[in-house]
């Protein structure tokens, strides 16, 4: 849906196009005292804000398809010099603009550009930056980390009278059977534990596992497919290693929630 993504960055620019005039004109929020100067700072300050966040995003993109693998190094090079190119853009878009609308030569001596533009671009690009370093370096760093160390830990399970320990990565279904938590791995063999379901399901990773409901938590890895039935409700199919012949139920209310984690949506 990259239109109503479109859309919904248009009005995000306006509103902050529209904040950022505001702070050195308050008499923008009088609608009565607005002229023609006014709407054209206004749509002048929201190309501006909107052209510049597509070059940051295009050229973030364009690098990242040429490289596959950034490190740390070149991510802080890489955003400094979009930072640059961005920065640029805005300076040659606010002298066109003041030089053929208001006919002013200087930025520096004419305008407040030096003054509140400028500091407030290079605001708005250090936090942009920031959040990028984070998003795209610190986080998936930390969630390597974590799947890293949970492949380390197990489960405590008992089979018979022998006491066994599971890894995470192999559990394929966690479910209560009269009143016992129940574990099979991916082969379908079945053990069970003193651990609850709730103790179980902050132990293991989100990205892998899913409580369907109250009585089950299931691995991405043994789902089969799913049906639709009515009501908006969902029927999990499991593949055939499992060994589990209880229909499973999806309510309405956490059916989207799971075809979203099914689809790795975000």
């Amino acid at each position: 849906m990259s239109y109503r993504r479109t859309i919904l960055e248009l009005i995000l620019t306006f509103f902050i196009s529209y904040f950022l005039l505001s702070l050195v004109d308050f008499s923008v929020f009088g609608i009565s005292e607005w002229d023609q100067d006014k709407i054209v700072n206004l749509i002048q300050t929201w190309f501006t804000l909107f052209s510049s966040y597509y070059i940051y995003n295009s050229c973030l993109k364009l690098a990242f398809v040429y490289w596959e693998n950034i490190s740390i190094k070149k991510l802080v090079i890489l955003l400094f010099f979009i930072s640059l190119i961005v920065i640029s853009w805005i300076v040659v878009t606010e002298l066109l603009f003041y030089k053929f609308y208001y006919d002013i030569t200087s930025l520096y001596e004419e305008t407040t550009f030096f003054e509140f533009d400028l500091p407030v671009t290079i605001v708005l690009l250090t936090i942009g930056s920031l959040f990028f370093y984070q998003k795209y370096y610190i986080k998936p760093i930390v969630e390597e980390n974590d799947n890293s160390s949970q492949d380390l830990e197990r489960l405590a399970v008992t089979k018979g009278k022998r006491q066994l320990f599971i890894d995470y990565k192999d559990i394929g279904l966690v479910y209560i059977e009269n009143e016992i938590v129940m574990i099979q791995n991916l082969s379908g063999e079945k053990y069970y534990t003193e651990d609850s379901l709730s103790s179980i399901i902050n132990k293991l990773n989100n990205t892998f596992f899913f409580r369907l409901n109250r009585q089950i938590i299931v691995s991405r890895i043994v789902i089969k497919e799913f049906e639709k039935l009515e009501f908006q409700k969902l029927r999990v199919l499991l593949i055939e290693d499992i060994n589990y012949d209880k229909s499973i139920i999806v309510s309405k209310y956490n059916a989207p929630a799971f075809k979203k984690w099914l689809t790795n949506s975000q």
